[in-house]
């Protein structure tokens, strides 16, 4: 999908939506198909259209910045093994990009096994915050293995590529960016999953990482978070309190959609109002009602106002 596609997309629907309220005395919807992949694992966080090795003159830290469409969980850490072999350990972390907290490291060994031009290393799974922003760095000294250099770096579908860093340092986070060509060292993998649940008294379940569509064509992502109605399981005709989330993408910062409600496992529906709008959503919207058909994961909302 490019960006002119989406950004079609994204555009169409506001088209729409404004065309369709423009017409007071008819009752207007717009239907957006909702679903979320499935769950995976081992997916590599950056894949890098690999250019020229170019070996450290003194520490040197190189790092990724990025940012999460959705919840994952890191599994493993890797370090750029030039022509696929490493003469020593080298130590890769995951950082926190706005307090620059170290989150998790660990030393890629040269046995370690290799993908796509990097040596993975285990790590105790770690997961990262959707909607945050993260640093992954590795560091290499003098003498010690080299990096890549190129521009092309192709993020994972739920990471959002931002910059990449560096800094003339021993381990720790990269305070500088901006080289030219970019400078590879790091890289992870990562697990997503479809439907994560958070117990707690009420029963509260949220879901993540669905995408949302209309007329087949990719226009955002939304969110699922339900609260279990007391003595009512999620696998029964009870329903089930829930809070939807479309996040329209295209711009610096996401349109957001709220709609709140009922929906019924068992019968595989539900409905309510929107509760809330971004700055950019036709006003008219915000007096609209929804209705979902579906299974959570794979859904049609018809927006009607």
């Amino acid at each position: 999908m490019t960006r002119a596609a989406m950004l079609a997309g994204i555009h169409g629907l506001a088209v729409a939506i404004l065309a369709l309220t423009s017409q007071s005395s008819i009752a207007a919807s717009v239907t957006l198909e909702l679903d979320a992949p499935p769950a995976y694992a081992g997916q590599v966080g950056f894949t890098v259209a690999f250019g020229s090795d170019q070996f450290p003159t003194g520490d040197i830290v190189l790092g990724i910045e990025f940012s999460t469409y959705a919840a994952i969980t890191v599994t493993h850490l890797g370090f750029y093994a030039p022509g696929g072999t490493l003469r020593d350990p080298h130590e890769v972390g995951l950082f926190d990009r706005t307090t620059q907290t170290l989150l998790t490291s660990t030393f890629i060994q040269p046995s370690d096994p290799l993908q796509g031009g990097f040596r993975y290393a285990a790590i105790t799974p770690l997961t990262l915050e959707e909607g945050k922003a993260y640093v992954v760095a590795g560091h290499t000294t003098l003498g010690s293995d080299g990096f890549n250099l190129h521009s092309a770096t192709i993020a994972g579908p739920d990471l959002q590529f931002i910059k990449e860093r560096y800094s003339s340092s021993p381990f720790g986070f990269p305070t500088d960016s901006g080289a030219a060509p970019p400078r590879y060292g790091a890289n992870f993998k990562y697990q997503a999953e479809t439907i994560t649940l958070i117990p707690d008294t009420a029963g509260k379940s949220v879901f993540v990482g669905g995408e949302v569509r209309r007329n087949n064509v990719l226009i955002g992502r939304y969110d699922w978070t339900a609260r279990q109605l007391p003595g009512r399981g999620a696998d029964t005709l009870g329903a089930e309190v829930v809070s939807i989330t479309i996040s329209l993408a295209g711009g610096s910062v996401p349109k957001t959609i709220t709609l709140q409600g009922t929906y019924s496992p068992g019968n595989a529906s539900g409905k309510g109002g929107v509760s809330s709008i971004a700055n950019g959503i036709p006003s008219a919207l915000r007096n609209g009602t929804w209705s979902w058909t579906g299974s959570r994961d794979n859904g049609t909302v018809t927006l009607d106002f």
